[in-house]
């Protein structure tokens, strides 16, 4: 998801760079936007790789917009999650304002806190949509099924019991060897059952 809002971002920095301030706002198809020592980028070739590279990322982002925010109305929860996300990014940086700013902008593509507080929200609600989904379409029943059948799966056990061969005639040095040997032979047992008997 960091890498959507990246490129969203790059492709937002890019059009206001090809824009500019001027009163005329767009470029011709072949007007030069960079010129180097290797060649010229025309204008219809960036905004091709613009439309190719970012255009459904950006489009996408823009229908969960419409529709989540729609269908799930920020609420105190969701505040309290983004400022606590919020909160954790800032200690990585030592609560340094400018160093999380540089931060987010150079890995999450957002230019401030605002931004960002906008894309966890998007984020927050894409998790609700999930959530909903999943519980609308797996009953509880399919849930144990699959647990029973994939998770545990098909289990053999068997129960080996060793007792001691004693009986209420025997002494208690007699019922001692007795025990002994028994448990002599359960090592011996576990024993063969470690070495793959």
């Amino acid at each position: 998801m960091m890498k959507i809002f990246k490129l969203t971002a790059c492709a937002l920095i890019v059009c206001l760079l090809v824009t500019g301030c001027g009163n005329n706002a767009e470029l011709e198809d072949n007007h030069t936007v960079v010129k180097t020592d290797e060649g010229e980028i025309k204008a219809d070739a960036l905004y091709e790789k613009l439309r190719d590279k970012y255009g459904i990322s950006v489009l996408v982002d823009m229908i969960d917009h419409q529709l989540f925010d729609e269908k799930y109305k920020t609420d105190e929860t969701e505040e309290e999650t983004i400022n606590a996300q919020i909160e954790q990014m800032k200690a990585q940086y030592n609560n340094d304002e400018e160093a999380f700013n540089a931060a987010i902008t150079q890995y999450l593509g957002v230019e401030d806190e605002n931004e960002l507080r906008d894309m966890l929200s998007l984020e927050y609600k894409r998790n609700l949509a999930i959530e909903d989904h999943v519980q609308d379409s797996i009953a509880d029943d399919e849930i144990q099924k699959y647990y029973d059948d994939e998770i545990i799966g098909d289990m053999s056990v068997r129960h080996i019991l060793i007792s001691p061969d004693t009986n209420d005639d025997m002494t208690d040095e007699e019922k001692e060897a007795a025990e002994e040997d028994a448990k002599k032979q359960a090592e011996d047992l576990i024993k063969q059952l470690d070495d793959g008997a």
